[in-house]
């Protein structure tokens, strides 16, 4: 009578220990190689579609006195629909800029909001810009929705502050200040 015992919890032990590997093997497979790939591809869209915007932008002239650009919420969306194609994995894009509020927890709400569909799944990029040393910079970011997990906000800002540095060289202009309002971005120069 032991031995049918010993054979019950020699199964269990099995059916533990295969489910151990399994999952072992999923969260591997994830971060060794799914995560990798699919965060490669996203950077190279969000490039593509910077890229896009920012070979549009002309330099300002030279004998232009302390320009500024007021970015509205309009111009950003209609920019987007013109750089949209039908076929492309994101859809229904739509940004959407308030004013910031950041309370004294550190927790915020408005800034720039980025609302789009990935492959049909809801997806949101938020955050404030700001001006530093001469460059546009995004902080506050939050990432929500499927793209949370293949995007953190770190990597999500790094790529922001890097794009919008080209843009900024490509102005030959530094940013003064930048002030986030409903519908409106007003960015001063120097």
């Amino acid at each position: 009578m032991q031995q049918p015992t010993r054979r019950k919890g020699r199964a269990w032990r099995r059916i533990v220990i295969t489910l151990l590997v399994l999952v072992v093997l999923v969260v591997g497979g994830w971060f060794l190689v799914a995560r990798p790939i699919l965060h490669g591809i996203a950077e190279s869209q969000i490039n593509q579609v910077a890229t896009s915007g920012i070979n549009q932008m002309l330099p300002f002239p030279p004998f232009v006195r302390t320009p500024s650009i007021a970015v509205t919420e309009t111009g950003l969306n209609n920019l987007i629909v013109l750089n949209h194609a039908p076929s492309d994995p994101v859809q229904n894009a739509v940004v959407h800029i308030t004013q910031p509020i950041i309370a004294s927890d550190g927790s915020n709400t408005g800034g720039v909001r980025f609302d789009f569909q990935l492959y049909g799944f809801a997806c949101s990029i938020t955050g404030i810009p700001m001006a530093s040393n001469g460059d546009i910079v995004m902080t506050h970011v939050q990432v929500q929705g499927i793209l949370w997990w293949v995007m953190s906000p770190d990597e999500m800002t790094s790529i922001f502050n890097s794009r919008f540095h080209d843009a900024i060289v490509r102005l030959q202009r530094q940013v003064t200040s930048v002030t986030t309002k409903n519908q409106e971005i007003d960015i001063q120069f120097n």
